[in-house]
């Protein structure tokens, strides 16, 4: 009973191991069909432009931080900020 079982999964995980590898050839066959089409100017290409929409948030992080770096040195500098010894302090604390 326990080697009919044993047999049963090993066929059922070379089934899976098989159609994992089919879904790669078949990706590799669709991908190079995409590039192909792109090269013969049959469809746009926009590999590029999803790509760089996938680091979106990084990006924006650093901006937020640079902003925020870029007023409290602004607000040093113009010196109008009742409470300027705690933004040099923090100023600095970012430095």
């Amino acid at each position: 009973m326990w080697l009919n079982l044993f047999g049963l999964a090993a066929k059922t995980g070379l089934h899976v191991y098989q159609n994992r590898q089919n879904q790669k050839r078949l990706m590799s066959d669709a991908a190079l069909l995409h590039a192909q089409r792109m090269a013969q100017g049959k469809i746009e290409y926009k590999g590029q432009v999803l790509t760089s929409h996938e680091k979106g948030f990084k990006d924006e992080i650093v901006l937020f931080i640079i902003m925020i770096l870029i007023m409290m040195a602004c607000s040093v500098v113009s010196r109008e900020h009742p409470a300027e010894e705690e933004i040099v302090h923090l100023f600095y604390y970012f430095i």
